[in-house]
């Protein structure tokens, strides 16, 4: 493999599955990539402990109730599965026979169980009650702290004909866009490389509530200066035949992505590491996209910092 480029395959996808209808879509998309790339799939649903007890002790009234909530729960999912997704088989397996329930504090026990067993991929849909990425949700840590990409999704899973993949021409984005790449030759699939310009502003401009004099720059000549570095980055690519296009726009980078979103049927998006604070602050465009995108997302985080939500 040539440096920089990308290996499009999973080897080993885990799914982590929530009660009710709202993994469905993950399910399905996780099902179709593991039978594309013919990796092994894991699913998972993790209860929370039921009963707190001191660290490392538990009496055989709390361990007889744990077994049968776990039974109860095993078998009101797979019954769900059987019914809802009886059509798909990966590695001749229905989905119902590769569901496992843990017990434990979710975002731990899904981490651990990447690391432990190697996964490359990890897929999510919404938590059944609120979409994962508000705070405290196991996606949220997901994409902080796995060290394998995340595939978020919470529509109804489509054929990759279409990557989107937004991009600053950062290390990170350039990872992401090759990434694409390899999948898109994999898919048979075309790619847009979206580029959004936002013109500086001074830093303590109107918008906070100062005045702000001139600009002291030419704001037409940046943006020639940056649309020339963006075709420059795209000429770079090794494309290996893959059908893309580029797109120049003047917004801001989470409206242009939303908007570009339903013509396609994956965003590809790399992920910066940014301290708390500022993600508070100044917000991210990984997290907006993340958190307000119908279509599925697979982000590629910055293996040099965390992806702060």
């Amino acid at each position: 493999m040539r440096t920089g480029e990308q290996s499009a395959g999973f080897r080993s996808i885990l799914v982590c599955v929530a009660e009710g209808t709202a993994s469905d879509p993950a399910l399905r998309a996780a099902s179709a990539l593991a039978n594309t790339f013919g990796a092994n799939l894991e699913l998972l649903h993790v209860m929370p402990p039921l009963i707190a007890t001191t660290v490392g002790i538990e009496d055989a009234a709390t361990a007889a109730l744990t077994a049968s909530a776990i039974a109860g729960v095993r078998t009101t999912l797979r019954a769900h599965m059987a019914h809802r997704h009886a059509d798909i088989e990966v590695g001749g397996v229905p989905l119902a026979e590769r569901l496992e329930v843990a017990v434990g504090m979710p975002a731990r026990v899904v981490l651990e169980r990447l690391r432990e067993r190697r996964h490359d991929l990890v897929v999510v849909g919404e938590s059944g009650k609120r979409k994962q990425l508000d705070l405290g949700g196991v996606a949220r840590v997901l994409f902080s702290k796995a060290d394998c990409p995340v595939w978020m999704q919470t529509a109804p899973a489509r054929a990759v004909r279409r990557i989107l993949v937004p991009f600053d021409m950062s290390p990170t984005s350039i990872t992401a866009l090759e990434r694409a790449i390899a999948l898109a030759r994999k898919f048979e699939a075309t790619i847009t490389v979206l580029h959004a310009f936002e013109a500086p502003v001074s830093l303590y401009g109107a918008e906070i509530g100062l005045a702000s004099g001139p600009l002291p720059y030419n704001v037409d000549e940046v943006r020639r200066a940056e649309q020339a570095a963006f075709a420059q980055a795209l000429e770079a690519r090794a494309w290996h035949g893959v059908v893309h296009t580029a797109e120049f726009v003047d917004e801001h980078p989470t409206r242009a992505v939303l908007a570009a979103q339903d013509r396609h049927d994956l965003i590809v998006l790399g992920t910066h590491g940014h301290g708390a604070l500022t993600a508070a602050l100044l917000g991210s465009v990984a997290r907006q996209v993340v958190r307000l995108a119908h279509t599925a997302v697979l982000t590629i985080r910055d293996p040099r910092g965390k992806f702060a939500l």
